[in-house]
């Protein structure tokens, strides 16, 4: 159901850059894209399950930190195929309870196991990318699975661990992050670059008619933890190896 419909909805505009948040928390993952993208982004529909944290959706939204937008009250009813052709980055920090250390790390047995759902929004929405967070114990279980499906579906993906620690924060809170292209609509230029290629948008309803300076920015702005870098399929701090020596190493 909506826990929330805003009196006026979005309509489009050809140079905003737009975003479908699920699992959004409290919205960090918004914040930090907002940030690192600028007044060209805007978010056009968010879902949250947990009733104090869609209360402080409300709340940013009311004194406008975070965009007036829809907010649905479950992602595993959710219908992203209204959605297709709007969307250019589909965010989520899925649950990290089946991942995590400090749980029983059940991973696919867990009830809180809501990649399937976020994966099958992936395919209604066929975003041009995608922008994903959780924790480092992700990167030893489950993450492979998460890899091979967005590549089964024709994304290029890039992950990497980063630490809030990196940029000063006295805790460290490692996290992963992972930032996926569509091969079909990744630019020449990659995601940097602004100008002059519409034709790689025909037939969207509503996009943006530039990218962003880096959206590898976002993962900085939105953990406070450092900047991507690497090529298709790694785990950029690093290789993926090295990144699971560090998890195994701190147990």
């Amino acid at each position: 159901m909506w826990y929330y419909t805003p009196e006026s909805s979005y309509t489009g505009h050809p140079n905003q850059i737009t975003g479908l948040s699920l699992c959004t928390g409290y919205g960090g993952l918004e914040l930090g894209l907002q940030l690192a993208l600028g007044e060209a982004y805007r978010t056009i529909c968010h879902a949250e399950w947990e009733s104090y944290a869609a209360s402080i959706i409300l709340a940013r939204m009311e004194d406008q930190t975070l965009d007036k937008s829809p907010l649905w009250s479950d992602v595993t009813t959710f219908d992203g195929r209204p959605w297709r052709g709007t969307v250019d980055i589909l965010s989520a920090g899925y649950p990290c309870q089946p991942f995590s250390g400090a749980g029983e790390r059940a991973g696919e047995d867990d009830d809180r196991h809501l990649w399937p759902d976020i994966l099958r929004i992936v395919k209604e929405v066929q975003p041009p990318v995608c922008f994903f967070e959780n924790v480092r114990g992700h990167l030893s279980l489950g993450y492979g699975t998460v890899e091979r499906d967005l590549e089964g579906e024709g994304y290029e993906v890039e992950c990497g661990l980063f630490s809030a620690a990196e940029m000063g924060a006295t805790h460290k809170r490692e996290r992963l992050f992972i930032l996926a292209h569509r091969r079909s609509e990744r630019r020449q230029q990659d995601i940097g670059g602004a100008s002059g290629d519409e034709e790689a948008h025909e037939g969207r309803d509503t996009q943006s008619s530039h990218q962003p300076e880096c959206t590898r920015d976002i993962v900085a702005h939105s953990e406070g933890v450092g900047r991507l870098e690497g090529g298709r399929g790694q785990c950029v701090v690093g290789e993926r190896e090295r990144s699971e020596e560090r998890l195994n190493s701190s147990h």
